[in-house]
């Protein structure tokens, strides 16, 4: 149908157009061939004209269809070339076709190389031998115009795979053939030419037979003029869509073989098979042979193809294939030898993979080794394949690395790295490869698209659901769902709770096109005023997956509470005062807004009542109730219950027992003693208090002790002999008695206790308290007392060194020397000293002590280093050292040594020393020798005395401190503070015959504290230095400044001994200086005048010179006395 005003139609598909449009009127369309002179016509049709266009579309509206072109029923589609199917029909409304092939539909989207064209009207294809077969055109509620069609595919003849016959070049005497093989539909006829003239199978001729597509020539001749079998041949290979035609010569040689490329040297893999080759050019084709010793009694075949080429096959390669081939090309015309070497090299080869299919933990880091071994004359490559692509490490922006040893490497795996990956070790010659199958247990993928399906605010539940997607062949599957949620986003922030119901993701799954999907759907039963946020995670064996926001929200209603808190308690801080304290409501009970605490309390058993105070923050936890008198620990019922808008809860709050403040228990106790001390342990009595006299729940005792330790920095001595220490070593160290206490609690019926974790000899201080339930009475009186001694722990640091005699008498000797113990316990009273023979194979213990043991030997408290002699030589000994105190004998400390042996090299230098520093100040240090350690090869002496020798730096005289012949430290006094010392130890062997050898020790410095004098007075000098530049700087300053101030500058006098005279009369003023043409011949005021030193600055001002001050200031040169001013009024 047509709207009357429409004045034409243009119709562009087809380039015709309709103007004037008349009604009542049957067109046509036409097709014309100008070259065949063919003139057809189409369909004739009537545009029916209206002039009312609602009524057009109404009457258009039941347009039945009618068909305007269908291609014929069986059309023949050839192959290669494109062909379409057309349905074309014309109906209001237009009906579209739907296409299907051998029954299957054709969709947009096909994968089969169908496209559609003309609105779906027309299926284009391109040809190929499956899309032959039937087609059919449906129309969905027009079932009487659908159409069919049975395609046919066929094709015009096409060379097979070897292709159109080649040139041949042969000799007379040969048999040549010819195959013109050709595929078609239908088969195509082939037709043989010789000079462009039909051959045919001709009796007369009888060298030549063609059977279908061959053609084959016996004992070919040569001739002229196309006698001879040597021509120009044609075929022709033919159906009725089309042909073929080729064109091939025969040429006829005669020449002997000829060796058209050196082979030279060719390389083959051990164990694999390999073809050697040799190209003769000849006519007749060579036969070609060869030659090798290793090719008796091996596996291998060799031949000759139509263009002379001759090959060696050797099946499997071996070892002893290595050296020279000779390969021999001979015809009936002449023989051609060549020459190839062969080189076996090693086969490339990977090592099997031990775990081919390996199962990794996703993030954590994959290496897949690749190793090859291979022959070292060939370089060898590695390629990495995922799948079937190439792994390029460099495109990779790092995911993927290849260390130095080809292991492939992925630092972060994922489970979208589960493949198979193929790593290839390939050299020139032959490549090896292995497989390694990996299945990364991840995490699931995020749910995909969930959202709330319903909310319903009057019952509250939510209905959510959600999809989930992921490979079927997912190493590791998800198992279920979990659903999270906020029942406030305000209040939970990152806080997100969990719904106890997962989903179970096997009972909703499904596995389409290997991918398994799932669609669950939860409904959860929600709070009341909730404005509730959803989010979903995936949960496998592995772990859970990233969270997935639920689409939307769910708002509820709200009521009131329906619940109170939990873990209501009260404590009591002050006699007037209570604390409550409960566990505040989460968001999910508030049940509506204003949410808050109602407290209620009243005395216990009180049936007055209650009352009650608010609490509006929800999330507060505790709450103080002031009362209006003190009521030391008096029971109160408390309870505390919920409400918000829409009021309070309708369950009764369960109330709770709570006490006022306990206060001050208000008692002193009295009669506080010590009796029975010990070293460690101390018994103390008190008088009982009345219990009723006690404010508050009556607990006990408690005794508060600490210890005042006077504790010397240092190892403890006091004797002063064998150290000298700086003032600061002699301050005492008191602690700090608040950090010291210590409290041991008694029941309330206790009278007397024992404390037993004192320190022996040691001031104590202690008082008694009585406590209640809160808090401390007022303390006793504090008393004190010293515990006894104790005994002391071992002697610290104790040495034994072996030294030499002084006199046969003395035989073996020994040097002992020991610290203080780090613990007295007490005042040391004495030492004593065991020595007893120690031997390896029955070493000295407490049942053999008596037998290799002697008594003890004492010496005085002061004691620190003895000289043992009279012991065997060349002995084993082990020496127990015990401190004393009045409590006893402290445990021992022991050394075992071997005194020197007698004989020894006396003329040589006894054995180099050392010595230890052991504490430095600023007048003295102290340092303790060692003797040197004996070497039984060099027999050396060790010494029998020592002595230290000591100077300043810089200095060239020693200065000595000899040692007693026990002390093996010392203190060198009289030093200068912050200098720098050289200190050696000398040891001395004195012999029988009065002959001394010494050896000195390594030079040791040593630097005294505080500041040496000289760098006091350097100091001085610096200062004083200082202080002088500084004054004459100062005096610079004010000499400049004072010349400045008062120098006067004679102007005139100096412009005349600058030979210039004043060239201005005297009545000129300052607007002369305008010219600059002579200011160079003139002075700076223009004129010259010589009364006095002010004149010519006077000049400069115009004015009175008396108006300058001496030093050249302008004071008051500006006032109205100046008298170079020029005024013209009167």
């Amino acid at each position: 149908m047509l709207d009357f005003q429409q004045n034409f139609l243009n119709l562009l598909a087809t380039g015709f157009f309709l103007s004037l449009i008349l009604p009542q009127r049957y067109y046509t369309c036409t097709a014309e061939n100008t070259k065949l002179r063919d003139y057809k016509f189409g369909s004739q049709f009537v545009l029916k004209v209206v002039t009312n266009k609602r009524r057009s579309l109404s009457e258009s509206s039941g347009i039945p269809p009618s068909e305007q072109y269908v291609n014929q029923s069986s059309p023949i589609a050839l192959l290669g070339q494109t062909h379409k199917l057309h349905c074309f029909f014309a109906a209001y409304p237009e009906p579209d076709p739907t296409w299907y092939h051998n029954g299957h539909e054709i969709t947009q989207d096909n994968a089969d190389g169908f496209m559609f064209e003309s609105y779906g009207k027309t299926l284009t294809f391109n040809v190929t031998a499956d899309k032959g077969g039937n087609y059919e055109c449906r129309f969905p509620g027009h079932n009487d115009i659908d159409r069919h069609f049975v395609v046919t595919v066929e094709s015009a003849p096409y060379w097979s795979v070897e292709g159109p016959p080649a040139n041949t070049n042969t000799s007379e005497g040969e048999t040549v053939n010819y195959n013109c093989l050709a595929s078609g539909k239908p088969l195509p006829q082939v037709t043989f030419y010789k000079n462009g003239v039909e051959m045919k199978n001709d009796k007369s001729v009888g060298n030549v037979i063609i059977d279908g597509s061959q053609l084959t020539i016996y004992n070919v001749r040569k001739g002229i003029n196309g006698l001879g079998d040597n021509a120009v041949y044609q075929c022709k290979v033919e159906n009725k869509h089309g042909y073929l035609w080729a064109n091939f010569y025969l040429n006829l040689l005669a020449f002997k073989p000829q060796l058209l490329e050196e082979p030279g040297e060719v390389e083959a893999v051990l164990g694999k098979p390999f073809t050697i080759e040799c190209k003769f050019f000849a006519s007749p084709i060579a036969n070609v042979t060869w030659k090798n010793p290793s090719l008796l009694g091996k596996s291998y075949s060799q031949n000759v193809d139509q263009f002379g080429v001759g090959r060696l096959v050797i099946d499997k390669v071996e070892e002893d294939n290595e050296g020279q081939y000779e390969c021999i090309g001979e015809n009936k015309y002449g023989t051609a030898t060549g020459l190839v070497s062969l080189l076996v090299r090693r086969p490339t080869v990977l090592a099997p993979v031990v775990n081919a299919k390996q199962v990794h933990q996703a993030g954590q880091p994959l290496h897949l080794p690749c190793k090859a071994e291979h022959d070292e004359n060939l370089p060898i490559t590695y390629r990495w394949f995922v799948g079937e692509k190439p792994i390029n490490p460099a495109e990779s922006d790092g995911y993927y690395r290849v260390s130095e040893d080809n292991t492939l490497i992925i630092d972060r795996p994922t489970q979208f790295d589960s493949s198979e990956y193929k790593c290839i070790a390939s050299t020139k010659l032959d490549s090896s490869e292995i497989k390694i199958k990996v299945d990364v247990q991840d995490v699931p993928l995020p749910v995909h698209s969930p959202y709330i399906e319903n909310c319903d605010p009057v019952i509250n539940n939510a209905k959510i659901t959600f999809n989930h997607l992921e490979s079927a062949n997912t190493a590791v599957p998800v198992n279920e769902f979990w659903i999270q949620y906020q029942i406030d986003p305000d209040v939970d922030q990152n806080n997100w709770k969990v719904h106890p119901i997962p989903v179970d993701a096997r009972k909703n799954e499904v596995v389409v096109e290997n991918e398994r999907r799932v669609k669950g759907t939860i409904s959860i039963l929600l709070q009341p005023y909730g404005r509730y946020v959803f989010r979903i995670i995936a949960r496998n064996a592995v772990g859970d997956s990233a969270p997935t926001l639920v689409k939307n929200t769910c708002e509820t209603n709200a009521q009131a509470p329906l619940k109170n808190p939990s873990n209501v308690r009260v404590e009591g801080v002050t006699p007037d005062n209570l604390m409550v304290y409960w566990d505040p409501m989460q968001r999910d009970f508030w049940n509506g807004p204003k949410y808050g605490y109602i407290i209620k309390y009243r005395p216990k058993g009180s049936d007055g009542s209650w009352k009650t105070i608010e609490v509006d923050d929800p999330f507060v936890g505790e709450k103080a109730i002031t009362l209006d008198k003190e009521e030391p620990y008096q029971p109160y019922e408390v309870a505390v219950q919920s409400r918000n808008e829409k009021g309070e809860t309708q369950v009764t709050p369960q109330s709770v027992i709570g006490y006022t403040g306990e206060g001050d228990p208000g008692v002193t106790v009295t009669g506080f003693r010590v009796d029975n001390i010990g070293s460690s342990s101390a018994d103390f009595r008190w008088d009982a208090v009345d219990p009723n006299a006690v404010n508050g729940n009556f607990k006990g005792y408690k005794i508060t002790y600490w210890s005042e330790d006077e504790d010397e920095i240092g190892s403890g001595d006091d004797s002063g002999d064998r150290f000298r220490r700086s003032a600061r070593s002699h301050t005492v160290k008191k602690r700090d008695v608040a950090s010291g206490r210590k409290s041991v609690k008694f029941s309330k019926d206790a009278t007397m206790g024992t404390i037993t974790d004192l320190k022996p000899n040691t001031m104590n201080y202690a008082y008694i308290t009585v406590e209640n339930g809160q808090n401390e009475g007022q303390q006793s009186e504090t008393i004190s007392f010293r515990t006894k001694d104790g005994l002391p722990t071992a002697v610290a640091q104790l040495r034994a060194f072996p030294v030499n005699s002084k006199s046969p008498q003395e035989k073996g000797v020994v040097l002992l020397a020991w610290d203080q113990p780090r613990t007295p316990n007490g005042a040391i009273t004495k030492y004593s000293v065991v020595k007893c023979v120690s031997y390896e194979n029955d070493p000295v213990t407490t049942e053999n002590r008596a037998q290799y043991c002697k008594d003890a030997e004492t010496y005085p408290a002061d004691t620190k280093s003895i000289r043992v002699t009279g012991l065997e030589n060349e002995a084993p000994y082990r020496f127990h050292v015990h401190a004393h105190t009045s409590a006893g004998q402290g445990p021992p400390n022991s050394a075992e040594i071997r005194t020197l042996p007698q004989a020894m090299k006396y003329t040589l230098e006894p054995e180099s020393p050392d010595l230890l520093r052991e504490s430095i100040g600023e007048d003295h240090f102290n340092v303790t020798i060692i003797p040197g350690s004996y070497n039984d090869d060099d027999k050396r002496p060790v010494g029998n005395t020592f002595y230290i020798r000591y100077r300043e730096v810089g200095e060239d005289e020693w200065q000595t401190k000899h040692l007693d012949e026990s002390e093996l430290t010392t203190t060198i006094g009289g030093l200068n503070p912050g200098t720098k010392h050289e200190v050696q130890v000398v040891s001395v062997q004195k012999g029988q015959d009065g002959k001394v050898t010494e050896s000195t020790s390594r030079t040791h410095h040593i630097t005294t504290t505080g500041e040496s004098p000289m760098q006091s007075r350097l100091w001085w000098i610096l200062l004083i230095i200082l202080i002088i530049l500084l004054l004459l700087i100062i005096l610079c300053i004010i000499c400049l400044c004072t010349r400045r101030r008062g120098q006067k500058y004679n102007v005139a006098e100096r412009e005349r001994q600058q030979g210039r005279e004043p060239i201005l009369p005297k009545d000129r003023t300052f607007e002369d200086y305008a010219k600059r043409d002579d200011d160079e011949k003139k002075s700076l005021t223009g004129h010259s005048r010589g009364d006095s030193e002010t004149d010519s600055m006077a000049e400069y001002g115009d004015g009175d010179p008396g108006r300058f001050t001496e030093d050249g200031s302008f004071i008051g040169q500006y006032g109205a006395q100046s008298k170079g001013l020029i005024n013209d009024k009167p």
